[in-house]
């Protein structure tokens, strides 16, 4: 049905009732009648489209009076599109229409309201009509290019080079999105920190890998000393380098590069002040200040015939559970999988065998530390005597570094043993028990809890703790100085817990 349609008994009516119906409304009653039927006319060989038959009618009920008709509130109007096409293109609209709708904010309260069958055709549209949502043969996107955050890079450079190089100090904050630092498209790279790259490849080379044959650190590159022949000379160094590259970039190095990467070592070892070992440094560096190593770069196999989308390969599978689960670079287990093309029917066997691993901690730690804020708990800033002016309390208010450290571990301990023990969601909410000190535990008034350590406490039948929501951690960084904050808590449970931000 075309909106002429729709709207000519509309007029008539609306005309009728202001008792204005004459000659000048009854032409252009008139020319909305000839294009309905023109229009009608085109129905018959072009039968309405989906927009037509199952949005448009929703629309003009229930939206037109404010976003239609001349009228536009909020500075959207419906009906001001150029066609039908761009209006159904407009993905911004269709998903602010479906946050809306589904939460009840649109229509207004005050205005008629829609039945819930009206809702859901309204709803699968935009799912699977504007959106061409297609849950047989769903569309899994593109990943924005991913840069090493500090933490990544840190503990890649641990496992890769064996020693601890504090990006906290030497490198700037990484930027947030959606209160990750884990984002693709927030973690950019300036020229600044291309530079800190340059200098960490520079000292983390020189802290770890020998200058000499003689200088040999614990951690040794070198299977021994170098051949004096030049072309043996050169096969050594194309060997350190490739197995070398393979694991800094976690995956296998094309030959081309290994070429490249061999020669700039045998023009700096070629020089005559210059050893093998100072040629085989100068190419690692180049090697950590890649793009291929500072970013996770994916590949994908060709599209075979039949198929819309080729899988992710399986190194960068090994790469993803790596830095999901552990924020560093595949072990050797993962990479050998990927090697021999095994990875993906072992992954549910990978996904449990890492998450036991105490590496995951990893994990834990930056997401309770994001998700809940665990991070901020220790420097928020709270006026004890104002806030127990506030509350009436005698006693003074001890929230105290290790009082808030052991608020943290609280978070980490109760997210990571219904992670690993597999527990049901809905303890993420509530739960009879949660991970106490002896301080901690007299903080939220459970008697019986004697010494430092953390461990689980079953909880008394009338204790309010149980879950995150009732946690000192989360309570402390919702908080105003001197006061609690029902907004700030709210906002935190609509954006973090129900995903329906403010």
């Amino acid at each position: 049905m075309s909106i002429w349609k729709l709207l000519v008994p509309q007029l008539k009516d609306r005309l009728h009732a202001s008792g204005c119906f004459d000659r000048g409304a009854r032409f252009i009653l008139f020319l909305f009648l000839i294009n309905s039927l023109e229009l009608g006319a085109n129905d018959s060989s072009n039968p309405a489209s989906p927009f037509q038959r199952s949005v448009e009618p929703f629309l003009i009920q229930y939206c037109y009076d404010c976003h239609g008709d001349g009228m536009s509130r909020g500075k959207l109007a419906f009906d001001t599109y150029d066609s039908e096409a761009s209006l159904v293109a407009d993905h911004t609209l269709w998903l602010a229409v479906l946050k809306n709708v589904r939460a009840g904010i649109m229509p207004p309260h005050q205005r008629p309201q829609p039945t819930a069958d009206e809702i859901q055709a309204l709803v699968d549209w935009i799912k699977y009509e504007a959106f061409r949502i297609d849950p047989a043969n769903p569309d899994p996107g593109r990943v924005t290019l991913r840069r090493l955050n500090r933490v990544e890079y840190r503990n890649t450079i641990r496992d890769l080079m064996g020693i601890d190089y504090n990006t906290l100090e030497e490198f700037p904050p990484d930027d947030t999105g959606y209160g990750f630092d884990t984002v693709g498209d927030v973690l950019t790279i300036s020229p600044l920190l291309f530079e800190k790259y340059l200098q960490a490849a520079e000292t983390i080379v020189d802290k770890s890998v020998p200058k000499t044959a003689a200088n040999k650190p614990d951690r040794f590159f070198f299977e021994g000393a170098p051949p004096p022949d030049p072309e043996a000379r050169h096969t050594y160094a194309r060997q350190i380098l490739e197995r070398f590259a393979n694991r800094a970039f976690r995956r296998p190095v094309d030959q081309a590069t290994i070429d490249r990467l061999t020669a700039l070592a045998e023009t700096i070892y070629s020089e005559p002040d210059g050893s093998f070992e100072t040629g085989v440094r100068q190419a690692m560096i180049a090697i950590l200040a890649s793009p291929r190593f500072i970013f996770r770069i994916e590949g994908s196999p060709p599209v075979q015939a039949g198929e819309a989308h080729s899988p992710l390969d399986e190194y960068a599978l090994a790469s993803r559970l790596s830095y999901f689960l552990w924020s560093t670079m595949p072990d050797p287990e993962l990479i050998d999988l990927a090697q021999r093309g095994e990875l993906r029917r072992n992954l549910a066997r990978q996904v449990d065998r890492m998450i036991r691993d105490r590496r995951s901690d990893a994990l834990i730690e930056s997401f309770a530390g994001q998700w809940l804020q665990a991070r901020d708990v220790e420097g928020v800033s709270l006026n004890e005597r104002a806030v127990l002016r506030r509350e009436g309390q005698n006693r003074r208010l001890e929230l105290d570094r290790s009082l808030r450290l052991a608020m943290r571990q609280e978070s980490e301990l109760y997210l990571a043993h219904i992670l690993r023990e597999d527990r049901p969601i809905l303890e993420l909410l509530d739960s009879n028990y949660t991970f106490l000190n002896e301080k901690l535990a007299e903080f939220y008034g459970v008697p019986g809890v004697e010494g430092n350590k953390m461990r689980r406490i079953t909880l008394p039948p009338d204790s309010p703790r149980g879950g995150v929501l009732t946690m000192g951690t989360l309570l402390t960084v919702t908080s105003n100085p001197t006061r609690t904050s029902p907004v700030k808590r709210g906002m935190f449970i609509l954006d973090n817990i129900l995903g329906t931000p403010p």
